[in-house]
């Protein structure tokens, strides 16, 4: 969650080709020190997804809900803003165009998703998630389905969430991407526009980012004029 200084980004994922952005959670407690399921530490508790909402940070936290059924390409989440800045950089990195991914799952988060019926819902959003940040798709750390062999179908829940994962993205996110890109510029610009002057000279670097020559190397520079 939150901001991050793009020079260090830039710098560490130069000798890379493709980038991960971790973690997107399906807990509302993500814990790094948990390990399996139970009352006794290391392990901790291992609730079953909501079915709502995918999670970048504990559900308590302002902005954590990365994306819901709620998430529209107008009133994009702060996730979303986020990360679509890793794409762009990634994108955009002076050394080449790199491939960047959203990591779903990771740390105490395990394979929660419990159902069929949560699968699809966490597939559509999923996709949501991509589109709107156009990132080139998802990388899977959905660790320790055994827990959920008492709990649900398991296995039913991680078949469903691939299957539908992979019909949106061959779909309506293949198909609609310049349209979502569009939209995205479109809403971008009319949130500027409603902002006072020295507003729009705090965010002109987000809004106007390109890259520029320089004696042959390249930096990042932006201007309002530009």
């Amino acid at each position: 969650m939150g901001c991050f200084k793009a020079e260090p980004f830039l710098e560490a994922v130069a000798p890379f080709s493709s980038v991960n952005y971790g973690f997107a959670f399906l807990t509302k407690t993500p814990d790094p020190d948990q390990v399996g399921c139970g009352t006794k530490a290391p392990a901790g508790p291992c609730p079953v997804w909501d079915g709502e909402n995918v999670y970048l940070g504990k559900a308590a936290m302002e902005g954590s809900i990365a994306v819901n059924s709620a998430t529209t390409i107008e009133e994009a989440s702060s996730s979303i803003v986020g990360i679509g800045e890793v794409v762009r950089m990634a994108r955009m990195h002076p050394s080449g165009p790199k491939r960047a991914k959203i990591t779903l799952g990771g740390w105490s988060d395990y394979a929660r998703i419990g159902s069929a019926e949560n699968g699809v819902k966490l597939g559509k959003l999923m996709a949501k998630f991509v589109a709107y940040t156009f990132a080139d798709g998802v990388d899977f750390d959905m660790e320790h389905l055994t827990p959920y062999n008492r709990m649900g179908k398991e296995w039913d829940g991680l078949v469903a969430f691939v299957s539908t994962l992979r019909s949106e993205f061959d779909g309506d996110v293949s198909k609609n991407w310049v349209a979502t890109a569009n939209a995205r510029k479109s809403a971008l610009a009319a949130q500027f526009a409603k902002l006072a002057p020295w507003q729009k000279k705090e965010v002109s670097s987000f809004q106007n980012p390109r890259q520029v020559s320089c004696g042959g190397c390249q930096q990042w520079s932006s201007s309002l004029g530009d």
